[in-house]
Order: structure tokens, then sequence, then C-alpha cells
């Protein structure tokens, strides 16, 4: 999380002080849990529609987006280039120049514009989670793919992924916990034949925090892979040899048919099948 500095997120603190006293709002401390980073603010949460909505200036000050407003529209930048643009009310928004929409809209109330977090990170390929009083906004899993060695798991936002790995055995297994994701479908697996690996299965494992666990069981003993980290992705490359005896001897168990010929006789049709 890119927090701003301190001073402006105290300058907003009392100003929501004052303005809360003035109006009568209820003021409440909101831990987030930011992909596993955590920071603890004063805010006046609302949950609109299933939608978790806070003051457009705190969101700017605790996640580190330059904005400005111009009447009703609001424009968020990074490195000082416009890559968001929303009218207060309205769902239909441009994201890096491209059309888009937002589940819910931004809000206005008592001359404060309140941001849906969910709407907005759900665009970006996160979810947003409320807690226990912790707001978890964590990554969305979108695929896991397996080939020759490599098994590639892509995630919806473009965000590094710290992860945890431990092997067990009996049966052989190589497990990697993604922390800060949340597997919409719950269960998956990878569907393959293959000479080393029995399976790969993947499910959310716990919830709150979030992790998605992945279990890639072998047949005879653990291979642990190299793993490259990616925005958005984890390539684990594991050293397998493909295309030699291991191969060979996997098949073994499978014949191919050559040829196949009938006869008749006495009423009853024969079959001769050669096989090699």
């Amino acid at each position: 999380m890119h927090c701003r500095k301190w001073s402006f997120v105290l300058f907003f603190i009392l100003f929501l002080l004052v303005n809360n006293y003035i109006l009568g709002n209820e003021l409440s401390f909101l831990e987030i849990d930011y992909l596993g980073e955590r920071v603890k603010i004063l805010t006046t949460l609302k949950e609109i529609n299933n939608d978790i909505y806070i003051p457009l200036p705190l969101f700017s000050s605790t996640f580190g987006y330059f904005y400005k407003q111009i009447d009703d529209k609001v424009y968020f930048y990074e490195s000082n280039n416009e890559f968001f643009v929303a009218k207060i009310g309205e769902k239909k928004v441009s994201l890096y120049g491209k059309s888009a929409a937002l589940i819910n809209p931004l809000l206005k109330e008592d001359n404060t514009v309140y941001f849906p977090l969910s709407s907005f990170y759900r665009l970006l390929g996160y979810r947003v989670y409320l807690k226990n009083n912790i707001l978890y906004i964590v990554n969305e899993l979108s695929g896991v793919k397996y080939s020759k060695g490599v098994l590639t798991i892509n995630l919806r936002g473009k965000s590094k992924i710290n992860f945890n790995t431990l092997n067990l055995d009996s049966p052989p297994r190589f497990v990697l916990d993604l922390q800060s994701v949340v597997f919409i479908d719950n269960k998956g697996e990878v569907k393959l034949n293959d000479p080393y690996i029995k399976s790969i299965r993947y499910s959310q494992f716990t919830v709150a925090p979030y992790v998605v666990r992945v279990v890639i069981e072998f047949k005879k003993q653990v291979l642990e892979p190299n793993i490259k980290k990616e925005l958005g992705k984890l390539i684990l490359e594991f050293p397998l040899k493909y295309g030699g005896d291991e191969e060979k001897n996997d098949s073994k168990n499978f014949v191919k048919l050559s040829d196949m010929t009938w006869k008749e006789e006495d009423n009853t049709l024969n079959f001769f099948f050669d096989l090699f």
C-alpha cells in the first residue's frame, strides 16, 4: 500500500472529527489489510448495496492515489498520468482510456464524496471483504495451467504474490500457499496425464486471512521447483525431463491396434485383433 504523508492523514482525521461532530455521523476505527500489508484508519464507513464506501480524500491518502475533482467528475492519476475518470452518481467510467462500469457509483452526501472500494477494486482484478472490522483487499485467482514441468498460476490483479511452501510425505506432495488470494469457485483441479505428477489441486484454504492452497502430488518423490514472480503471475519450473525413458515406462501398459479381421463360422462371427 502506498501510504501518503501522515500529516495529511492526521489533518483529515481532525476534519472528520469536526465534520462528524456537527453532522452527528459515527466515526470508527477500521483496519485495512491490503494484500497482507495492514494500516488502521479512522473513518465514517458506509455499506450500501453490498459495497464498502469511505470518504474520497481518505481513500486517496490511504491508498496513495492522487486525485482531483472538477464539479461532479473525479480524476485519478498514476505517475502524473490519468487512468481513472468517474462521474458522481454514474456507473460508467473510464479506466486506462477504456470504457468500464462500476457495480456501484461514487456517492455524495452532505458535501462529502464517498468512494466505492469494492466496485473500484473489482475493476482492477481484486476483491474486497469486511470481516470482524478488518477490510481485506485480496487478489483473485483466475487460472492454473500445467505443461511439461511448468506450472503457471495466473491472478486477475497485477501485483506480485507472496507465498509459503511446504513438502509433505505419504503421498509425496509439494504445497504452495498463496497469501491474500481468493478463489471464487473454491476448488479446482488440473487434468493431466504426466509421468511424474499424479495430480494438481487448488482450493480456498483459509478465509480472513485469505489463502489459496495449491497441492502438487508426485508419483514417486517431491521435486522442488524454481519459482518466478511476475506481476499477477507465478511460474513454477520443476526439474523434470520429458521424452525419455520415464514417458516410455509410464505408457508401457498401453497397446495399439495394428489390424483387425473377422470370420463367420456356424452362425458365429469371430473377430481377430493384431496388437503391438
